[in-house]
């Protein structure tokens, strides 16, 4: 992860960089880095393709600000899936990490996901 402009990033997105320094710091033993061997995979590696081998349900929770994850790419992602739920928020990212409204947003719909699954039951937000 990196900084727009600042060299050679996987993810170079405004913003990802202080992000993820932020969710990282003094909680996790995550490096930023990666194995160069992983690249090699990574530029072929499209969602879309595989999300039809999907077989159990699926809460896809996204933000339509997002510059990293194209919307038009989650729908059709989930198009693929027989059992999908989309649930948009108004953010970006990384705003369910650490934003309250958008947390506690994706706590709900989350939870309702399961109940869902548990119960037979789901409302849409």
């Amino acid at each position: 992860v990196g900084k727009p402009g600042d060299g050679f990033a996987v993810l170079d997105y405004p913003g990802w960089y202080e992000h993820y320094l932020k969710m990282t710091k003094n909680s996790s033993r995550w490096e930023n880095r990666l194995p160069a061997r992983s690249l090699l995979k990574a530029g072929s590696y499209n969602p879309i393709d595989t999300a039809g081998r999907i077989t159990c349900p699926v809460l896809i929770v996204y933000g339509k600000k997002d510059p990293g994850v194209p919307v038009n790419d989650i729908k059709k992602t989930a198009e693929k899936i027989n059992d999908c739920i989309l649930q948009e928020y108004d953010g970006d990212h990384f705003d369910l990490y650490d934003d309250e409204p958008f947390n506690d947003f994706s706590v709900t719909v989350q939870s309702d996901f399961i109940k869902k699954l548990v119960y037979g039951q789901y409302r849409s937000h």
